[in-house]
């Protein structure tokens, strides 16, 4: 026989052995396993999988034996490892969402119990017994009794409770039961009524009170209001929320506001005096993207500003939430939002005007559950088209009435407002890291740095707040039962120098 004759006879021998081979591996480590002896089977395992890396049994039975030995870290990779061989394998999707389940992520539990028909609720409770009307509440929970929880249905779920705002903190949870069905329960922290009533005085150091009610006769509606009487910054507001119809899904928003401001942005001081209104409709389909949409009047005049005219406008509003990526194994999100209005002055000048806006948000939690470690990340832009108003202009600073934080500038300076940069434009990206330092059931302490950059052409020519400014520091914060946070924050401008010490009192 030639060398090439030898060769052929020599893998028709390998071929025909190698299937017994594994099989001996497998029921010999099988074997291994019921007898207890843990370490030998894993390395008979190990050795078959290296042997046939494409044979799922072993990453199966290597993630049991890591079970057994309670090791769940290492069992999920044997999983995960079975199922790139085999993505439809139920016993291997079962296995992985139990594993996530142990570990606290229901999220990425339901992501592989969703594939083998699982977890079916036999029954659906909420404690502690809450006043929300019961068909409201149904509209919220986006699963019943006899159903399937999906992944989608949970999402959908704290989505329309999050807008609800009827429960300060609240989580669902599966309980297992003998026959593999599932009870789902909604627990939620019902804060003392004293609690409440310190919540609406949390902005008194700021010359503030915030009261407020929430799911007033059990019908969904908050009501909240805010006084301050701060001789720089007046300010009073309104807001009716709650659901149409009573239907989670949908929900409707009536505020409205009137302010007094002393500004200065170095050329002396002026007044703002601002009122408005507006009525908002928000609809939450899933837990993947929502829409809303509106309408406000709103008049304004300037005292010593005789360069920006005030008047009266009209404006419609739109804006929309969507989640572009979502992994629950690896408890990672991706979110994004854009908003759009159009307006015009109905008074004085008949200017048509618009902005645009548009973010990107990121959090990821590298644990496995819980919140010990989180890092959240945002990108936004905005852009300012025709004669828009001074006060609809964009504002990148540390101030209680802008969002767009750029936080080692400081929004005010000896109380009035202007000392931050303001533009029609901006671009501005902000990165924390948090760490819980201290977590009971009702108080959480938390602290990280932050780095925040941003741009914007100040329209007031101030030189040292042209170009890209960069800021970073330090923030901590205190949750109290969900109804309270207190935030402390301290920021440096790294390119001028300034310091920003500022803290807030919030929900």
């Amino acid at each position: 026989m030639d060398a090439t004759g030898r060769a052929a006879g020599g893998l028709l021998i390998l071929a025909l052995c190698a299937p017994a081979s594994v099989a001996d591996d497998i029921d010999r480590g099988m074997e291994l396993a019921r007898a207890g002896r843990l370490a030998e089977a894993r390395a008979v395992f190990l050795h078959g999988e290296s042997v046939a890396p494409r044979d799922k049994r072993y990453p199966l039975e290597l993630a049991g034996l890591e079970y057994r030995l309670k090791n769940l870290a290492a069992a999920k990779r044997n999983l995960e490892r079975a199922l790139a061989l085999d993505p439809a394998d139920a016993y291997g999707n079962d296995f992985l969402g139990t594993v996530y389940y142990l570990q606290g992520n229901l999220e990425g539990a339901l992501r592989y119990w969703n594939r083998v028909g699982k977890p079916r609720i036999d029954d659906v409770t909420v404690r502690p017994e809450p006043a929300l009307n019961p068909v409201l509440l149904d509209s919220a929970l986006a699963f019943s009794p006899g159903s399937v929880l999906t992944l989608d249905g949970f999402r959908t779920t704290e989505a329309r409770l999050d807008s609800l705002d009827a429960f300060p903190a609240y989580r669902v949870e599966l309980s297992a039961r003998p026959d593999e069905r599932f009870d789902a329960s909604l627990h939620w922290l019902q804060a003392p009524a004293w609690m409440e009533a310190v919540s609406m005085l949390r902005g008194l150091a700021y010359q503030t009170v915030e009261p407020e009610f929430r799911d007033i006769s059990g019908s969904g509606v908050n009501w909240s209001g805010m006084l301050r009487w701060d001789a720089q910054k007046r300010r009073a507001a309104i807001s009716v929320a709650g659901p149409l119809h009573h239907n989670a899904r949908w929900r409707y928003d009536w505020y409205a506001e009137a302010r007094s401001e002393t500004w200065n942005a170095g050329a002396g001081d002026f007044r703002l005096k601002r009122v408005a209104t507006g009525a908002e409709l928000e609809a939450i389909p899933n837990g993947r993207i929502s829409w809303r949409t509106g309408i406000e009047v709103s008049s304004r005049g300037f005292l010593n500003l005789p360069v920006y005219p005030g008047g009266t406008a009209l404006q419609y509003r739109v804006g929309m939430t969507n989640e572009l990526l979502r992994i629950p194994e690896r408890r990672f999100t991706l979110n994004s939002g854009s908003t759009w209005d159009v307006g015009r002055m109905i008074s004085g000048s008949q200017d048509l005007f618009s902005h645009a806006q548009a973010w990107l948000a990121a959090r990821w939690l590298p644990r496995a559950s819980g919140e010990d470690y989180a890092m959240n990340g945002r990108i936004s832009a905005g852009a300012t088209f025709g004669s828009a108003p001074f006060d609809e202009w964009f504002m990148l600073g540390v101030e209680r009435d802008n969002d767009l934080w750029l936080r080692g500038h400081a929004g005010t300076i000896d109380g009035k407002k202007g000392s931050a940069p303001i533009g029609r434009n901006y671009f501005l990206a902000n990165l924390d890291f948090h760490k819980e330092l201290y977590q009971r059931t009702l108080f959480t302490v938390e602290a990280g740095p932050f780095l925040d950059t941003g741009k914007t052409k100040d329209v007031f020519g101030r030189t040292a707040l042209q170009g890209w400014l960069v800021d970073s520091g330090l923030t901590s914060s205190v949750r109290i039962a969900g109804v309270v946070r207190i935030s402390v924050l301290y920021g440096r401008d790294l390119r001028g120098g300034g310091r920003v010490l500022y803290a807030t009192v919030g929900k």
